[in-house]
């Protein structure tokens, strides 16, 4: 009967009718759209195979939308959010770390030049993990419990740098657009701007710092001026 019993909640668990609302079915919706349009575009593509390559990378992105709708509760959000806000963190510290001390864990990427991108790849790329990175830094920072909120806040000294040495500046547009979205849709929206303006004061002088480095921010430089600056940044950090 125990047997039984578990067996009927189990079904029961993966039987629960799973409720979405407007916004949820609104991004659903987009995000097909969007890997319509990239599967549609293989009709004029210059390179009809690469096209296909993108078009499974965002089957994999639609993948993770339509998951993260069906197996995501309200009660789990918050891991949710953690957790990428954390993922995001730990790719940054790498990659800041390879401008920082370049004579421990230097690369260069021909196509990159100097723009940081490792180990995403693409400076593009890892600037857009960095902004969602400090969005949510800055929401946990606003709205999660004490110790949360510190590591989050904390985090910015990563993230931002991250941001900065991308050198993208489709990134820094997409990082005003979303705190713009998040101050319009959030009901607190003073405190949110007020937090926001907080925490916004080290970071601008940690990047202020670095733009006054021509080590770290040129690539005409010598290896070993790139290294002190580097760990003069780290130390500042």
């Amino acid at each position: 009967r125990s047997r039984g019993d578990s067996c009927g909640r189990s079904s029961t668990a993966f039987a629960a009718p799973v409720s979405l609302g407007r916004t949820e079915l609104a991004l659903i919706v987009s995000a097909f759209a969007l890997l319509g349009w990239i599967a549609v575009a293989a009709a004029w593509s210059e390179s009809v195979p690469r096209t296909m390559l993108e078009v499974q990378r965002v089957a994999a992105y639609v993948a993770v939308v339509v998951a993260c709708m069906v197996v995501v509760r309200a009660r789990t959000y918050g891991s949710l959010l953690i957790g990428a806000w954390a993922g995001g963190v730990v790719v940054s510290v790498y990659s800041l770390a390879t401008r920082l001390f370049p004579d421990r864990l230097g690369q260069f990427d021909p196509i990159a030049g100097y723009r940081l991108s490792a180990p995403v790849g693409y400076w593009n790329a890892l600037g857009i993990l960095a902004v969602l990175g400090i969005i949510l830094a800055v929401g946990l920072a606003a709205r999660a419990r004490a110790v949360t909120g510190a590591l989050a806040a904390a985090s910015l000294l990563v993230l931002v740098p991250t941001l900065y040495f991308t050198f993208s500046r489709g990134a820094w547009v997409a990082l005003g657009i979303g705190l713009a979205v998040a101050v319009a849709l959030d009901p607190r929206r003073l405190q949110l701007v007020v937090v926001v303006a907080v925490l916004a004061v080290c970071p601008a002088f940690v990047v202020a710092t670095a733009y006054g480095s021509a080590a770290l921010t040129r690539p005409a430089t010598s290896f070993a001026s790139a290294a002190r600056e580097g760990h003069r940044l780290a130390l500042l950090l």
